[in-house]
């Protein structure tokens, strides 16, 4: 019994094996038992009219009437062929032949109680007797076949779960050793604590570093721009410088001009000291001299104004060259710092 017990709580679905678990408590005189374990296998395999069957008989056995007819007629319900559960019904409802009838009868007839008068009641328990001893001999039978399947499969739990601990036995020993390896991996991770601080403490210095880095690339870009301001200023001094050169050398005819306004004048001045005796001409003479001398004057203020200015202007680019030039030295020996700079940190 314990057995089936063990059975139905590690496979609780299978109602052959609730069944036979109902019969043994039967068989036990757990009658009670029995009824809760047969409801269960009903509850479990409704379609099937033997299972009523059986909750009937021992409703029956405990003398529950209303509750074994009810069953009777779920099990006829289920199987209209099933004449057995049909004269149980008829006999718990008592509509079928008895000794006990057929006697009341005769002695209601003033008739002899003879054996001759009951007979044919007699005979119709025995044959309902003789009817319901084959069909319990064929359940028993049937019964016992699946008694065999079920030891069968009892077995083969049984062996299932044998096979179950030894695989339980494994998995402890698998996870015994994975226990060792994790605690052994512990141990080297502990073990690798200082050298994972020298890893953090290096990352972070390789993170200043490459900050340092991207200050100077900034900085270096900084400089190219600033050169590139430079090399634009440079040539538009450049460009000023060749203008005040084209305009030095614009200014030169004017200087040939004026060398010859003068030599003009002094050849006048000698033709005028010849001509003395002639003071109207000398006096008209001397009008035109005093007139060359301011268009000469005027001339030569406004040359030597052009050439000054020009002189000043070539100057003024010269030292603005010259400051191009040392903000452009400069530059390059910062750019050449930077680049010393980012070798060294890349070299490192």
């Amino acid at each position: 019994m314990d057995a089936y017990k063990a059975a139905v709580d590690h496979r609780p679905e299978l109602t052959d094996i609730w069944i036979q678990y109902g019969h043994a408590l039967k068989e036990a005189g757990r009658t009670e038992d029995a009824v809760t374990v047969y409801q269960r296998a009903v509850k479990q395999r409704p379609e099937d009219a033997e299972t009523h069957v059986h909750l009937g008989h021992l409703l029956k056995r405990l003398k529950r009437v209303k509750d074994a007819i009810a069953v009777f007629e779920t099990a006829v319900n289920l199987d209209p062929n099933d004449k057995a559960s049909c004269e149980e019904i008829s006999a718990l409802k008592g509509t079928g032949p008895s000794v006990s009838l057929a006697m009341e009868t005769s002695r209601s007839n003033g008739a002899p109680t003879h054996q001759a008068a009951y007979q044919p009641a007699v005979q119709a328990q025995y044959d309902e007797a003789q009817s319901e001893n084959a069909l319990f001999k064929d359940h028993i039978a049937g019964q016992q076949a699946e008694l065999e399947i079920q030891q069968a499969q009892l077995s083969k739990y049984t062996a299932e779960t044998m096979a179950l601990k030894d695989q339980l036995a494994t998995l402890n020993a698998s996870r015994d050793a994975l226990f060792k390896e994790r605690n052994a991996a512990r141990a080297e991770v502990e073990a690798l604590n200082p050298l994972q601080i020298q890893l953090a403490e290096a990352a972070a210095e390789l993170e200043a570093q490459q900050a340092q880095l991207a200050e100077c690339a900034a900085e270096t870009s900084a400089l190219k721009a600033q050169i590139a301001e430079v090399k634009i200023a440079r040539d538009a001094l450049f460009q000023e410088r060749n203008a005040a050169r084209d305009e030095a050398e614009a200014l030169r005819p004017l200087e040939a001009q004026l060398s010859e306004a003068e030599a003009a004048r002094d050849e006048a001045l000698a033709r005028i000291d010849a001509l003395s005796p002639l003071e109207a001409e000398i006096a008209a003479v001397k009008i035109e001299r005093e007139s060359l001398f301011q268009e000469r004057n005027a001339a030569r203020d406004e040359a030597m104004a052009k050439v000054e200015a020009a002189q000043k202007t070539a100057r003024d680019y010269e030292v603005r060259v010259g400051l191009a030039r040392e903000e452009f030295l400069r530059s390059e020996g910062q750019i050449a710092l930077i680049k010393d700079l980012v070798l060294r940190e890349g070299s490192l």
